[in-house]
């Protein structure tokens, strides 16, 4: 997840919704645009609530993947995307857009690093509640359009695993965590945090009722 939004902060410096694709806007900009769409494209692919509030569209009904080969699967794709933006700086002669690829390039090389690390030293550990409660906050909100804000009754039976070829998100978290839980030289997270977050875990499940009935979604 933190890695997720480390990249998704680095790509979006790029998104520049404002002027790019409008009459007059600089052409690299949009260039730079679509280089960026690249990582945003993979990081949608893994944590769409996230790539949902950057603006990226078709992704309000999907739902963070902790399928099996997690690991795997988001190194492989940005590696891929690696590739397609290092090909991109060789082809390029815009300063500008030179400048923003080299950024992008190493926003890339640090995930899959991080990637590597996390999985050598660290025990995967989600907080379900809090991840389900923020991707339907991010869709149950005063400032998103109400017409995106009904996708979040599909997001939040992907959570629960209703949706067929779905599993509950607590579940596909349980998992993840089992496959490494016998490695003693994987660190695992802080008591405290854990206990911390078994304490709130009714805060964000009775909260997620409370949006689905502020804004009459039954």
């Amino acid at each position: 997840m933190m890695r997720s939004v480390c990249l998704a902060a680095m790509t979006g410096l790029y998104v520049l919704t404002g002027t790019a694709g409008q009459p007059g806007s600089p052409s690299w900009v949009d260039r730079s645009n679509e280089n960026a769409g690249i990582l945003l494209e993979v990081m949608a692919r893994f944590n769409p609530e996230t790539a949902g509030q950057l603006g990226v569209d078709g992704y309000d009904d999907q739902t963070i993947d902790l399928r099996p080969d997690l690991d795997q699967r988001s190194r492989a794709a940005t590696g891929e995307a690696l590739t397609v933006l290092r090909e991109r700086l060789e082809a390029e002669s815009d300063p500008a857009v030179l400048q923003d690829l080299a950024i992008l390039i190493e926003a890339a090389e640090d995930d899959i690093r991080g990637t590597d690390l996390y999985a050598a030293y660290q025990l995967p550990y989600y907080n379900v509640a809090r991840i389900a409660f923020s991707g339907i906050r991010s869709l149950l909100d005063d400032q998103i359009p109400p017409e995106r804000r009904t996708a979040a009754l599909v997001r939040l039976q992907r959570y629960a695993g209703t949706t067929p070829g779905t599993m509950p998100i607590a579940t596909l978290a349980r998992q993840r965590i089992s496959e490494k839980i016998e490695n003693k030289d994987l660190k695992g997270p802080v008591r405290a945090e854990v206990e911390k977050d078994l304490s709130d875990a009714g805060f964000f499940v009775s909260g997620i009722e409370s949006l689905f009935t502020k804004y009459g979604i039954t």
